[in-house]
């Protein structure tokens, strides 16, 4: 009985030591695994800290990626919607060759600046001023407020360098000067301004002012319709080509006045063709740019291509950019100046067996710059003569018809450029034997 007891004791024991063991070993684990997923949630907070700590960039780098994410998102809008209106012309005719809103008179804000320049130059032009002349700044000029050249009343400054201010960083005070140099007063010098519209036939303009600024007293502006504009523009340049030295200067830098600033056009550097012109902005007008470039052609069968490209109306400087790039780089991708009728190159190889030499090529007499669109289909209708030796260099053999669209766009003689001579015996003997020594050298060659 007794030894049934302690071993009963026994069992008890050992089973209440295992429970204790296993308690431990599992408060043991508890502890481990605890300790490794304390750890590890550690980890992973500093590595989340990490990942959420913004990146840092300079003002610049926030500006430019800003800049690149709205560029991007209005790329994706059509012009109608970055512009009130836009226009693309080709210079050499003023052909009008895209447009949106093109005849309604609006706000033309600095772009106004166009039409102070051409009553300057013509100034200069005949002889009323020079551009070395000084001009000493007074007190009104000096509180013009705007777009400005910061000048000081009592300073003094050329004709030439308040050009270059009116035209690079759009110096109202500027173009005050230089309008109360010429006339005596502003005032005055809108009536020249008007007179200049006038004599280019330029009817739907209002002119209160020269320099574009809003005339918040009887709130009225300065408006012009894009065509208008684009037809001034396209004059100006016509008649003073050397404007555009200044307005493609990339800054306006006078070390003595501690003056550096860019100029607003900003598609100089941005497209390669462009070299001009004007920018503009009021709250009414928006956004505003008369741009022009050119692109140089090879002189054979393309010759230079100048356009004229406005946008009016935008809402923001990097709306009027977008809209701008585009309308300037598509024209020139879609549009070029081709020749056509070119005296240098022949049209047609003609083969006679009755003429000596028995194989000649034929040119076209007159040639012709036309504008021509990617979309545009250009065809030629050929119709050769009887051809009856002997022929002088200068004979006419033919006559070419080019067609534009179906349109004709030139009528023009074909003529040989050598002297074609009958095939008599003598010759067809000599033919046959240049034949036979030209067919013996091949076969042993």
């Amino acid at each position: 009985m007794n030894r049934k007891k302690i071993a009963i004791c026994a069992l008890s024991l050992l089973l209440f030591s295992s429970q204790v063991f296993a308690k431990e070993l599992v408060e043991k684990d508890t502890k481990i695994e605890t300790k490794e997923t304390l750890e590890e949630k550690t980890e992973l907070d500093s590595k989340g800290e990490t990942d959420e700590v913004e990146e840092e960039i300079s003002p610049e780098e926030a500006h430019r990626r800003e800049k690149e994410r709205l560029v991007n998102m209005f790329e994706k809008e059509p012009l109608e919607k970055l512009s009130t209106s836009y226009l693309l012309m080709d210079f050499d005719t003023g052909q009008v060759l895209e447009g949106h809103n093109v005849d309604t008179p609006i706000a033309i804000a600095s772009t106004t600046k166009l039409i102070s320049m051409f009553v300057v130059y013509d100034a200069l032009a005949d002889g009323s001023i020079k551009l070395d002349d000084e001009i000493t700044i007074d007190k009104e000029v000096a509180m013009i407020g705007g777009s400005s050249y910061k000048l000081k009343e009592n300073e003094v400054v050329t004709v030439s360098e308040l050009i270059d201010a009116a035209m690079i960083v759009s110096g109202n005070d500027a173009t005050v000067a230089l309008a109360k140099e010429i006339s005596g007063s502003e005032k005055a010098f809108v009536k020249l301004m008007e007179q200049k519209l006038l004599s280019l036939d330029i009817e739907d303009a209002t002119i209160v002012n020269a320099t574009g600024l809003p005339d918040y007293e009887n709130d009225i502006q300065n408006t012009m319709s894009s065509k208008s504009l684009a037809i001034l523009t396209r004059e100006l340049i016509e008649e003073y080509p050397k404007l555009l030295e200044i307005a493609s200067k990339t800054k306006l830098v006078s070390e003595d006045r501690k003056f550096d600033m860019e100029n607003t056009n900003p598609l100089l550097g941005v497209l390669p063709e462009v070299d001009g012109l004007k920018t503009g902005f009021t709250g009414k007008a928006g956004r505003c740019l008369v741009a022009t470039g050119i692109e140089k052609g090879d002189k054979i069968s393309s010759e230079d291509t100048r356009l004229i490209g406005i946008t009016m109306g935008s809402k923001g400087d990097i709306e009027r950019e977008v809209a701008a790039k585009r309308l300037m780089s598509d024209g020139f991708k879609n549009y070029k100046n081709i020749i056509i009728g070119n005296s240098e190159l022949p049209i047609e190889t003609v083969e006679n067996e009755n003429t000596y030499p028995s194989t000649f090529e034929v040119y076209p007499v007159d040639h012709k710059t036309i504008m021509k669109s990617n979309m545009s289909s250009l065809s030629t209708d050929i119709v050769l003569d009887e051809i009856v030796p002997p022929l002088d260099a200068g004979a006419k053999v033919g006559r070419i018809d080019y067609y534009l669209d179906g349109t004709n766009v030139l009528s023009t003689d074909l003529i040989v450029k050598e002297e074609i001579k009958e095939l008599n015996i003598l010759r067809r003997i000599q033919k046959n034997y240049e034949e036979l020594f030209s067919a013996t050298e091949n076969l042993f060659n």
